[in-house]
């Protein structure tokens, strides 16, 4: 069996493993004092799937850990990220102030797994290790490559809706969110932090303020989300270079 042959199926045992981390989540125990954290079980959930991700790619993909953490991409420089999302999110949380209803059943924690840990989790399993991995070393390009585990995390989002229609317009949007989060992380040459940026920026706005229940969203929710995606669009195509410079990074560092 080739190596490249390997890795695909490596790949693709990762991303079915994330269908069932929840279920082997519930099954572990933990001290009472963890286990009364809201979204503890949820957060393990996710970091199962990033090591299940690691040991499969390692074992079974035969990519050593070291060539896993240059394919996420996160060694790579962080502050044009921080640059853009600070450019983009700081108006639109305005925005959101000025005219959105501030959401009112939102802890710390729950800030904290949703706005921040979660979409880190999901950024580094279905772009960085998958994506970095089928087309670094499988040599897929990258429409296949984003939109395998793209699919995957459309279906992973589907069990927010209430009925078939509301379920697959989640899968659907959630799945196109994985294509753009896959393309900047291409378009900044395979460097995950403006995918991870754009990820957390997009998941706070939806927790701080009420835009609706799920992804689907309300029509300001979507206008904002709509604005930060065109935004982000805008940068990456014109503007990276000035981004790299004013963040005193050298282009393609």
């Amino acid at each position: 069996m080739t190596s490249k042959i390997r890795v695909v199926l490596a790949i693709a045992g990762g991303l079915l493993l994330t269908a069932f981390t929840a279920d082997i989540a519930r099954l572990v125990p933990l001290p009472d004092v963890l286990d009364d954290i809201a979204y503890a079980r949820s957060g393990l959930s996710y970091a199962i799937d990033i090591v299940g991700m690691v040991l499969i790619l390692r074992f079974v993909g035969g990519i050593r850990l070291t060539d896993q953490w240059d394919l996420v991409g996160l060694s790579r420089p962080w502050r044009p990220a921080a640059l853009m999302g600070l450019l983009l999110f700081a108006p639109l949380l305005l925005a959101g102030v000025a005219l959105g209803t501030p959401a009112g059943d939102q802890t710390s924690s729950s800030l904290f797994f949703l706005g921040v840990f979660a979409p880190f989790a999901e950024e580094v399993t279905f772009r960085g290790l998958s994506i970095g991995a089928l087309m670094g070393v499988a040599g897929w390009r990258f429409g296949p490559a984003a939109l395998l585990p793209a699919v995957v995390f459309g279906l992973a989002h589907a069990a927010q809706g209430d009925g078939v229609e509301e379920s697959a317009m989640i899968a659907g949007i959630t799945a196109v969110g994985g294509l753009f989060f896959g393309w900047l992380y291409l378009r900044f040459g395979r460097n995950l932090w403006p995918a991870l940026v754009m990820h957390v920026g997009i998941n706070l706005l939806w927790n701080l303020f009420d835009f609706g229940e799920n992804a689907i969203g309300d029509v300001l929710g979507n206008v904002l989300r709509a604005a930060s995606v065109l935004g982000a669009i805008a940068i990456a195509v014109w503007g990276q270079a000035w981004l790299e410079r004013t963040s005193g990074v050298t282009p393609r560092d």
